[in-house]
């Protein structure tokens, strides 16, 4: 083989599941949704179908919950608990095919610091949005 010829991708590195879960812990389910979403781009069309709505439904639930609750920090930490319990099942039966497929033909796991970064842009989004409607609501 020479160098002009087509080299053999390796496979690109995955977020592994405590990634996942730490982000959904810090960003909730729209930054675990990111996470498993990114996972999954070379996956069939229906796991990530499958992927995008449950995390589309979590995410609304979740963000449903932390409207309901008072805005006192352990109220909104207690918010969190359930969500990432439930989060953690669905999430690893979802993805432990592309999990154990990507450990079998070598593959790396990203670093939990970049899983961390993103949950952390998204968490200042949604931040972001809740101020914004907040703004609007008032405005009006």
């Amino acid at each position: 083989m020479t160098v002009l010829e087509d080299q053999p991708a390796a496979p690109r590195p995955l977020f592994g599941f405590g990634s996942i879960l730490l982000a959904g812990f810090i960003g909730g389910p729209p930054a675990a949704g990111v996470l498993a979403f990114l996972n999954l781009r070379t996956a069939p069309a229906r796991a990530r179908q499958l992927v995008l709505g449950f995390f589309v439904a979590a995410s609304a639930v979740w963000w449903w919950c932390l409207t309901q609750v008072p805005p006192d920090a352990l109220s909104q930490l207690l918010a969190h608990l359930p969500v990432w319990a439930v989060l953690s099942l669905p999430a690893w039966l979802m993805l432990r095919g592309s999990h154990r497929a990507h450990k079998v033909a070598g593959g790396a796991f990203r670093s939990a610091w970049a899983a961390v970064g993103i949950a952390v842009l998204v968490r200042v989004a949604l931040a972001m949005l809740t101020l914004a409607v907040a703004v609007a609501t008032v405005g009006s």
